[in-house]
């Protein structure tokens, strides 16, 4: 009983810390993902592909991020998220919506980092021609807070997982 009498006030120290932070504890000890925060994230994610804001999107990711399009390329590093968005943003109009399904907490060393799993759809009208493409699928991010206290995002995999394409003979 003593025991637990002196691990309540260490308990809730270790809880406000964490708070202060921003990432939260549960009842039992475990670390949860600030879901608002990472809300207002997707959502600025979002609007900035709306807007076709560059530099907002780049804000958003960490320096460490990685990002993988629906084909597996991989590009990392800010030389090559800047040339992927002046691409996209100088050819097409993107109306996207972030569906989350799950999200959790898991440790990279001594970093917290949130694994968020998720469908998007996404409208993309072709600015030269006017023509508009349809996409869905699913996503799967990782949010980590940063040295300055942001969370921001350190993976975009856009790739579709097993299940999730029907192959070219299956089709009707």
């Amino acid at each position: 009983m003593a025991g637990s009498i002196r691990a309540a006030p260490a308990m809730a120290a270790v809880a406000g810390a964490l708070a202060i932070c921003g990432a939260a504890v549960g009842r039992d000890g475990a670390e949860r993902c600030p879901i608002d925060q990472l809300g207002r994230l997707r959502r600025s994610f979002e609007a900035a592909m709306r807007w076709k804001d560059r530099d907002q999107v780049l804000r958003l990711y960490g320096p460490d991020a990685v990002f993988f399009d629906e084909v597996s390329r991989r590009l990392e590093g800010r030389a090559q998220l800047e040339g992927l968005y002046a691409t996209v943003f100088a050819r097409y109009d993107s109306h996207l919506r972030l569906t989350p399904d799950t999200i959790a907490p898991r440790r990279h060393g001594a970093r917290l980092v949130c694994d968020e799993r998720g469908h998007f759809t996404e409208a993309l009208r072709d600015r030269r021609s006017g023509r508009v493409q349809r996409a869905q699928g699913p996503y799967r991010f990782a949010y980590a807070r940063e040295t300055d206290g942001a969370w921001r995002f350190v993976l975009m995999d856009w790739r579709p997982g097993p299940g999730d394409v029907t192959p070219p003979d299956a089709r009707p």
